[in-house]
């Protein structure tokens, strides 16, 4: 018994560090994800780079759920010592290592498009051709196709698909080389893109009527999206080790460990453009912020947190009570009391309103009033 206690303690099992390094980062890439939405449901302009970094979140949890059930199963040491555990086991575990993959594939290729989505929000009203044509088909378009094309061949390997998990079963598979030749296809193109994000927007941000600060900001925002690119690629080196079926379940524990990596970057620095109260407020404790700023962050992000310096202080304000409406193609005016009491609303849709308050501005040694329209 102690010989059988002393045997299975001197197995090597990679699985609890690799637990703890994706709990860690999913975690804290869905803290993330919670604050991006938070921001951007205060602003109502939540969009389709919200919904596919949502689902790049859903898909790093699926990642994480079943690579943690894989490593209680033992399914991160070397494939003699998983035999061991019986042939069921064994099916379990590379079941759980394949669905992972699928997770993995989906989520990051969702996470690209999820920032490429921003930045096509950004420019929708700018003259940009060519960066919309390029984030569309590059981007966009090839990056869904590569995706769900290496998902679809992880299960369509063998026929019947239990084949691939499971030896116990008859049937036909295709050489695992061609499955790791279009894994660092995958990898390789995921590096390419994750690059070009990370420097389309310089070309961008840079023609446009902002502060130089501003210009700064938003350019190092996006190219944190480097990151992500380096990883892939660390992770893209390790892919042909999609091919040893011998050790199957220890040669890929350096592909979960930078898969895990490339989800957690692919999530934070797709969200941290879109964090931008966040950032105004580091900025503004460290006294970053500029008046030349204030438009443009107003322009693209829609938040007003950014205060100019020239900003009057009001100390009292009070509304004159009798403001005009003007009801342009009618030619008529009318007087309105506050409430929403219209005469005639079939013309709502010629109505243009304007009110006019006056302002009364409360200074320790004047007192000034501003008619305002």
């Amino acid at each position: 018994m102690a010989e059988m206690a002393a045997s299975t303690a001197s197995v090597p099992d990679r699985g609890v560090q690799l637990m703890v390094l994706m709990w860690v980062m999913t975690i804290l890439a869905s803290i993330t994800v919670v604050m991006r939405f938070i921001f951007r449901a205060q602003k109502s302009i939540i969009g389709y780079d919200d919904l596919f970094m949502f689902i790049s979140m859903i898909c790093f949890f699926g990642w994480t759920i079943s690579l943690t059930l894989l490593c209680l199963k033992g399914g991160e040491r070397h494939m003699a010592d998983v035999g061991a555990l019986g042939p069921d086991i064994v099916a379990q575990v590379q079941l759980l290592n394949w669905t992972s993959q699928v997770f993995g594939i989906i989520g990051i290729g969702a996470g690209k498009v999820s920032v490429s989505a921003l930045i096509l929000t950004i420019i929708r009203d700018t003259q940009r051709a060519w960066q919309k044509i390029y984030l569309w088909t590059f981007c966009i378009v090839l990056v869904l196709c590569v995706s769900v094309s290496c998902s679809i061949l992880t299960f369509a390997q063998c026929r019947p698909a239990a084949a691939l998990w499971d030896s116990r079963v008859e049937g036909t598979c295709i050489k695992p080389t061609v499955m790791a030749s279009f894994g660092i296809f995958t990898g390789a193109y995921n590096t390419f893109v994750d690059a070009s994000l990370s420097l389309i927007p310089a070309t961008i941000f840079w023609t446009l009527q902002m502060g130089f600060q501003e210009k700064m900001t938003l350019t190092i925002v996006f190219a944190l999206n480097i990151l992500t690119s380096i990883c892939s690629g660390i992770k893209t080196s390790y892919l042909s080790e999609l091919g040893n079926r011998t050790d199957f379940t220890w040669a890929t524990y350096d592909i979960f460990a930078w898969v895990t990596a490339e989800f957690f970057l692919v999530i934070v620095c797709g969200s941290t453009p879109t964090l931008r109260p966040l950032i105004s407020l580091l900025r503004r404790q460290l006294g970053y912020t500029s008046k030349d700023s204030r438009n443009s962050y107003l322009r693209h992000t829609g938040d007003s947190g950014v205060p100019s310096k020239d900003a009057f202080q009001l100390d009292g304000f009070r509304r004159n009570v009798a403001s005009e409406t003007t009801v342009s193609k009618a030619n008529l005016t009318e007087n309105y009391d506050g409430n929403k009491n219209w005469e005639d609303m079939s013309l709502a849709e010629d109505i243009r309103v304007e009110r006019t308050y006056r302002v009364q501005i409360n200074n320790n040694d004047s007192q000034q009033e501003l008619n305002v329209t």
